[in-house]
């Protein structure tokens, strides 16, 4: 399974991306290495990630990914084809449900998908 490597990740995800909001919590994800253009979207994506907050895997029927107004959701992951995300482009990952307490959280996503990838990062919520 491949890392990102840090100093792109702190491009990627800076310290104050983690933010508590009104549904639950979300992270603010900027595109940092080329345009990303979805074209398609597999019917279902449940199996092609895994998020965990402190240890805890998240049930991912909680996530939804909103760039430019379009939300998709795990339910409806085809939502999302034909957007494309420019370098600079910030993607929002949301997770309804609770909020989290505030401090130091660590969060890993593990994509599942063709290139096997981990991300890992710690953040302070307010």
């Amino acid at each position: 399974m491949s890392a990102i490597p840090k100093y792109i990740l702190k491009r990627m995800i800076p310290e104050d991306a983690v933010k508590n909001t009104d549904f639950g919590w979300s992270i603010a994800i900027t595109n940092v290495i080329s345009p990303l253009a979805i074209t398609e979207a597999p019917e279902n994506v449940n199996d092609l990630f895994k998020i965990t907050v402190d240890g805890q895997l998240v049930d991912n029927d909680r996530f939804s990914v909103v760039y430019d107004g379009r939300e998709a959701t795990v339910k409806n992951p085809k939502a999302a084809v034909g957007v494309t995300v420019p370098v600079g482009g910030v993607i929002e990952l949301r997770c309804n449900g609770d909020k989290l307490s505030p401090g130091k959280h660590a969060f890993k996503m593990e994509i599942l998908a063709r290139s096997d990838m981990s991300i890992e990062f710690d953040r302070v919520v307010g």
